[in-house]
């Protein structure tokens, strides 16, 4: 069976400004884009569409649910929609690179830190 490209990423951020800066870099490369403003609402996003969502990007610090939580339920919930997070202000006890085993991208960021990361999450769930 042939591995199916991702082209869909889903945003999960509670900031709507960072929310349209992300929508607009990622559609500039070719990805479809849904948006969520909170982790409540991504995993309903993820519950209805899961089926069309090949990525999530979330952010790690949002009020009610926090990204971390949000990633965790959404990989155990969907274990193969890979989830990133992403935070200004990463937690001191928190490894650099990895926040329980989901890929932490730094804020504020390059893009090409963020391509960089959405094409090994691609690559880890698509192996060639």
């Amino acid at each position: 069976m042939k591995a199916i490209l991702r082209k869909t990423v889903l945003v999960v951020d509670d900031d709507l400004m960072v929310r349209l800066l992300i929508t607009s870099l990622l559609q500039e490369q070719g990805y479809a884009v849904r948006q969520a403003s909170s982790g409540a609402s991504g995993l309903l996003m993820l519950g209805s569409a899961a089926d069309d969502i090949d990525l999530v990007l979330a952010d790690l610090q949002m009020p009610g649910m926090s990204g971390l939580d949000f990633a965790l339920h959404a990989r155990r919930m969907w274990p193969d929609i890979p989830v990133a997070v992403m935070t200004a202000r990463a937690p001191v006890d928190l490894p650099p690179d990895e926040v329980a085993g989901i890929p932490l991208v730094p804020k504020p960021f390059v893009p090409e830190v963020l391509f960089a990361v959405l094409d090994s999450l691609t690559a880890v769930n698509n192996p060639a």
